[in-house]
């Protein structure tokens, strides 16, 4: 008792002092509670204990050092490092994130694939193909004397299409071994090709030759890039003879002459740059065909032709042999030699209709030479194969004739020499071409030593003589029979089957397919050649180069001629007889253009290729024309006009002359003419049934220019209206949503057929003439029945619907039309109102007619009388049909006003 006495003393004295402790650091609540008992209460009511018990157990106060030591163990190196990490990880997550949503969010660049090959494996041979891009034309000049290269873009069309054509040229031309064709990828970014040029068109055609280069800049196809080639390698022509320089100068429209005699190994002053302008003139145009460089080595020629010192350049133009000197001021470059000749050139009266197709997408040379003048066209397929085609021999003799203003000349008319010019045909050329394929492919050497196997047993006077005094014995039986009553011809010394199987060499060239004629042919050839005993080595070094040249010639001719069979040129002019007309001196052209004052009035002379610019035929709607065409074109006076008839220099003559007489007709573009790229609508129509066809071609009909024209000529002999819509074609959206409305009007109207009739006609694809052609398409016009001189044009500012149409057609159309659709469409309430006022006219025509009989002036009034009686009967007819319509149907019936319209009575009623 007394231990556990002194515990409890113990503890209220613990008590106590921990009463007063906290007394003194508490706040005495005694000074703001005004109510100790209530605060009791309250309190109880809040904890739901006493606050007796609540006394018993007091709570601790909040020590500064216990609440730093908590603060220390939050913010221990531990904890801090927990946090730390956390933070990291949260960064570096919300990184990848960000890194995620933006790879994925942006395109996909994937990595270019290396270039590919861009020609086959089987052109390896003879088109080099650097796809890679990695080339430079100076490191391949050094083994080459020309380099032909084509700097493509893969991706390109045009590069695509050219592709073809520049395989075939490589391949014709591949037994020329100084000449290599190339082919670089300059598209690609890693290529050294892509890093030393900028191209802006692909594809681009260069040759190189040393220090000097030309652009192709002709038609992408084979022929002419392969006589572009051809012109390159070959850019001059040697004149030998005053006559070979007056034929240049009929075929070159532009003749450049230069003197350069080579008197020594040293090269002549002037010739580097002569030789350089010559390949840089050469671009494939057409006008580079036609313009001549040609080199006069002989100082007894030079003399002749008038050129005087070493290095002269003259030019021959076409309309007149006037020449025209290098001035001796200007620098003698290969730079100014080509602005001179292209400066003269402009200046040739025959233009030819061509555009760059590495700069250019269309041209507009055409429109630049009507702003001119006038033009004189010659449309035809341009043969570039083979030289001088026959009718633009014959176009530019007439070109010359006309523009010929020498006043001596003037005074003497001449006909064209027909023997000056000779019309080549070239089918007898490609014939040639192909005996030099057959012995081509006969071994050159070994046909050399089959006809010096035969020097001792061949009589060669007789077996090389001409074959005009000689003939073989095969061609006796093909002769005919006029030819044998004929001088008989002496025979040749015919070589015989034995005779040439008795030496091996000919065995080993014949193989059973040459004949001995042909094998004596060409041993003929070169006689004199072969008519050699010994063969010093000199003499074996010179045979051997004259036989390699001989079979690159062969090889060249071959090649010409299967590229002609290739090209599958038409065949058109062999059967024209151009220059074998007689002339006379009525007809004559010459100096024709000098006697127009108006300068627009004169006629220039342009040609044009059908081949590659088959486009303004189309246009033009001269698909089905007979080619070669002239056509007359004047802007001033909207005149196109096509020459009729066959193509001769007199019909050209005549042609021209009418023009300058005004007498020739404008050639207007028919629908028939041309090709739609769309299907007709009378092809659709074919397709569908007869009953649906013929209903449909009742309510419209279309018309083209011709049967237009020959409509509205006829149109005073119809006993119907024509309405006709002046449309723009399916392309044109105003026409096509005019098209709905007029075929809806052309239906309300299909019953009245034989009083009016719809028509349509596309003004794109149809010339009309000048009176029609309206500023506002779709235009409606409607032609009155039996008169040509009146019509009436539907407003421009009244917007084409149903009712407005409507009403403009019941206005101007014929009364005829007017009454049967005011009697068709009437009903009973019509009908009745009708009557009235039929009735009330009936009245007043009985009493004019009354007055008149009774009038003392009856004779004077007699016509009037006949007038009102007329009248009076058509309303008594009208007052029975009307009466019908009310007994039988709410209308009027058709065919009851057809009976009432085609009266007689009727008719001298409308006539009156």
């Amino acid at each position: 008792m007394v231990q556990n006495r002194s515990l409890e003393e113990l503890d209220s004295a613990q008590l106590a002092e921990g009463t007063v402790a906290d007394s003194s650091s508490t706040v005495d609540l005694s000074e703001h509670q005004a109510n100790p008992i209530t605060d009791r209460e309250a309190l109880q009511e809040e904890t739901g204990k006493d606050p007796d018990e609540l006394e018993k157990h007091p709570v601790k106060s909040l020590d500064v050092k216990t609440a730093i030591d908590l603060l220390l163990s939050i913010l221990s190196p531990r904890n801090m490092g927990k946090c730390l990490i956390f933070l990291l990880g949260f960064m570096l997550a919300n990184y990848l994130w960000c890194f995620l949503v933006e790879v994925y969010s942006r395109p996909t660049i994937l990595k270019p694939r290396g270039p590919l090959p861009f020609f086959s494996n089987s052109s390896s041979s003879h088109v080099t193909d650097y796809y890679t891009g990695n080339f430079l034309p100076e490191r391949m000049l050094r083994h080459y004397d020309l380099l032909v290269v084509m700097y493509y873009a893969p991706w390109s069309f045009h590069s695509r299409s050219l592709k073809h054509p520049f395989e075939v040229v490589a391949l014709i031309l591949r037994n020329h071994k100084n000449v290599r064709f190339v082919a670089v990828n300059c598209w690609t970014t890693t290529g050294e090709c892509r890093k030393m040029y900028k191209i802006y068109q692909y594809p681009l055609i260069v040759a190189y030759s040393s220090t000097v280069h030309s652009i192709y800049q002709g038609e992408h196809s084979t022929d002419h890039l392969y006589r572009w080639i051809v012109n390159i390698r070959n850019p001059f022509r040697y004149i030998g003879s005053a006559k070979v320089l007056k034929k240049l100068m009929r075929e070159c429209h532009l003749l450049v002459v230069g003197y350069f005699p080579f008197k020594n190994v040293s090269v002549p002053t002037g010739y580097r740059a002569f030789a350089a302008s010559a390949m840089m003139l050469h671009s494939g145009l057409l006008e580079d065909e036609y313009t001549c460089l040609s080199v006069v080595t002989s100082e007894r020629l030079a003399r002749e032709v008038g050129i005087r010192f070493e290095g002269d350049i003259v030019i021959y133009s076409l309309e007149s042999d006037s020449e025209i000197r290098w001035s001796v001021d200007v620098s003698r470059t290969a730079e100014n030699i080509v602005e001179w000749v292209k400066r003269k050139r402009n200046e040739a009266i025959v233009k030819w209709i061509h555009f760059n197709r590495n700069t250019e997408l269309m041209t507009e040379q055409l429109a630049e030479l009507l702003k001119e003048s006038a033009i004189l066209l010659l449309v035809t397929p341009l043969t570039v194969v083979y030289r001088g085609q026959s009718d633009i021999l014959l176009f530019t003799e007439l070109a010359r004739e006309y523009w010929n203003c020498d006043n001596n000349d003037l005074l003497s008319v001449a006909p064209i020499e027909s023997k000056r010019i000779v019309p080549k045909v070239f089918s007898q050329e490609a014939s040639k071409d192909k005996l030099a394929c057959a012995e081509s492919l006969d071994d050159i050497a070994k046909m050399d030593s089959c006809c010096r196997s035969l020097l001792p047993s061949v009589d060669w006077n007789m077996a090389c003589a001409s074959s005009a005094k000689y003939h073989w014995e095969d061609e006796e039986m093909n002769t005919t029979t006029k030819q044998r009553h004929k001088e008989p011809r002496r025979r040749r010394s015919h070589w015989t089957e034995q005779v040439l199987a008795a030496t091996k060499q000919c065995i080993a060239v014949r193989n059973g397919s040459s004949s001995a004629n042909s094998v004596l042919s060409r041993c003929c050839e070169y006689y004199e050649r072969l008519f050699q005993h010994e063969l010093t080595s000199t003499h074996k070094a010179n045979l051997a180069k004259f036989n390699h040249d001989r079979e690159i010639k062969l090889a060249d001719l071959c090649t010409r001629g299967r590229l002609f069979e290739y090209m599958k040129y038409p065949v058109i002019n062999e059967s024209l007889h151009l220059f074998n007309d007689s002339h006379s001196i009525e007809g004559s052209i010459r100096g024709l253009r000098c006697t127009k004052r108006v300068e627009n009035d004169t006629l220039t002379f342009v040609v044009l290729d059908s081949l590659h610019y088959h486009y303004f035929l189309n246009k033009w709607g001269l698909q089905n024309v007979q080619l070669p065409a002239i056509i007359a074109v004047d802007a001033s006076r909207e005149l196109f006009s096509v020459m009729d008839g066959q193509l001769s220099q007199n019909r050209i003559r005549e042609f021209i002359t009418d023009y300058h007489s005004n007498v020739i007709s404008d050639d207007l573009m028919s629908e028939e003419d041309g090709k739609s790229r769309f299907v007709k609508e009378n092809d659709i129509l074919l397709e569908k049934p007869a009953a649906l066809r013929e209903k449909r071609i009742q309510v419209l009909e279309r018309l083209t220019q011709r049967t237009f024209h020959s409509l509205i000529e006829s149109q005073h002999n119809t006993s119907h209206d024509v309405v006709v819509l002046f449309s723009g074609g399916r392309w044109h959206s105003p026409s096509t949503i005019a098209m709905h409305v007029y075929h809806n009007t052309a239906s309300y109207f299909s019953s009245s057929e034989d009083l009016i009739k719809f028509y349509v006609i596309d003004v794109t694809r149809n010339e009309l003439p000048y009176n029609f052609n309206f500023d506002r398409i779709p235009a409606i016009v409607i032609f009155l029945a039996n008169r040509t001189d009146i019509s009436w044009k539907y407003p421009d500012g009244l917007p084409i619907s149903q009712p407005n149409l409507l009403s403009f057609l019941l206005s101007h159309c014929s009364t005829r039309l007017r009454w049967k659709m005011a009697l068709t469409n009437c009903g009973r309430i019509c009908v009745i109102h009708n009557q009235r006022h039929l009735r009330k006219r009936q009245e007043r025509l009985l009493l004019t007619i009354r007055g008149i009989r009774e009038s003392l002036y009856r004779k004077e009034r007699e016509k009037g009388l006949h007038y009102f009686v007329k009248q009076l009967r058509i309303v008594r007819r009208l007052q029975q049909t009307l009466r019908f319509a009310l007994h039988q149907s709410e209308m009027l019936a058709e065919d009851e006003v057809n009976r009432l319209l085609h009266n007689s009575l009727f008719e001298e009623y409308l006539r009156v």
